[in-house]
């Protein structure tokens, strides 16, 4: 790659547990994409903006490393037609682009071959569109409440979501790192801050290959970072002062990834969406009594409760995305030339 060539870095934001997908554009082609991703009217201050911490399609980051570009700061997201970041709160010019981007004639058909995922992320992103932020799905709210647990650690979701705060859209390449960007749902289920988007059976050196994700797997793989089995235990249990944590996997073929939810003090169950803020709120943007109960998004593949000792574990991960240089696809250079 040379480094004197303007360089768009385009990452899809839709793994939990798993380093998040990026494709690498470089001269003519970034110089042809970022022109795609004009803003055109300011958001109204009556339309919320900034999508909440869930799980799945969380938009696509665009990192740009050459001369600046009017209204479009060097690191923003793309998601349902908005493009945000410092200082950035448009609408898309063309809010096709976004649609492009995530076909299998756009980047992410390079990234993804199979047509599960790519119909997958489709779905999601029109459900994206057509779902307004601040607002619960169909689930009726949870009318429970837990009973406190002490012993176990608080929520603390302050100390951990410190992006936002910064101004800073989560990129594991950004010069000014911070907690949120760089620890995902293992990291804060298990309460180990690694900086490196903790892997189960990294810090042991096993590293689990993504066709290989399943339920026995990814258990198998956190035994040997030192979590235990917790068959006996239910979404209610409270152990003292250990802590209680679950898991769930998305087998969707060619896109598979597992997520974590840890019990609290106060009872409730949160969790943290890879790069996305811990949150206390399911799918349905409920409070979580019972994570084996509550929506998980596309993580419907139950993977049981296990138990992490504080002080007992060892997480340790890749802190960088692998990233895949790439020419901008036909489809991108007909909707140029």
């Amino acid at each position: 790659m040379d480094a004197n060539l303007p360089r768009l870095d385009v990452t899809f934001d839709v793994y939990s547990g798993r380093p998040n997908p990026s494709i690498t554009l470089t001269g003519a082609d970034a110089e042809h994409l970022l022109s795609m991703l004009a803003p055109g009217d300011e958001i109204g201050p009556a339309d919320p903006a900034d999508p909440p911490s869930q799980l799945g399609y969380r938009g696509i980051v665009f990192d740009w490393h050459g001369t600046p570009r009017a209204g479009l700061p060097a690191t923003f997201r793309l998601i349902a037609g908005r493009l945000l970041g410092p200082g950035l709160r448009h609408w898309i010019a063309d809010p096709s682009v976004e649609d492009l981007i995530c076909s299998a004639q756009g980047l992410a058909g390079l990234i993804w071959t199979r047509p599960e995922p790519l119909a997958t992320l489709s779905a999601e992103l029109a459900a994206a569109r057509t779902r307004q932020w601040w607002a619960a799905d169909e689930s009726p709210p949870s009318t429970e409440s837990p009973t406190p647990c002490p012993g176990a650690p608080d929520a603390a979701l302050g100390q951990w979501n410190d992006a936002k705060a910064r101004g800073l859209p989560c990129t594991q390449l950004g010069p000014d790192w911070c907690r949120q960007c760089v620890n995902n749902c293992y990291n804060y289920a298990t309460n180990t801050r690694s900086d490196s988007f903790g892997q189960p059976g990294y810090a042991s050196g096993f590293l689990l290959p993504p066709s290989q994700i399943a339920v026995a797997t990814v258990q198998r793989y956190s035994f040997y970072d030192g979590l235990l089995d917790a068959t006996y235990a239910t979404g209610t249990s409270c152990l003292g002062g250990l802590i209680l944590v679950a898991l769930a996997l998305d087998l969707t073929p060619g896109r598979q990834d597992y997520h974590w939810w840890r019990r609290n003090s106060d009872g409730y169950w949160s969790h943290k969406p890879g790069w996305g803020a811990a949150t206390d709120k399911d799918s349905s943007h409920n409070l979580i009594i019972d994570p084996s109960q509550c929506n998980r998004g596309r993580y419907t593949t139950w993977g049981g409760y296990l138990v992490v000792t504080p002080g007992g574990v060892r997480i340790s991960g890749q802190p960088f995305t692998a990233r895949t240089e790439a020419p901008l696809p036909d489809a991108f250079r007909a909707r140029i030339l």
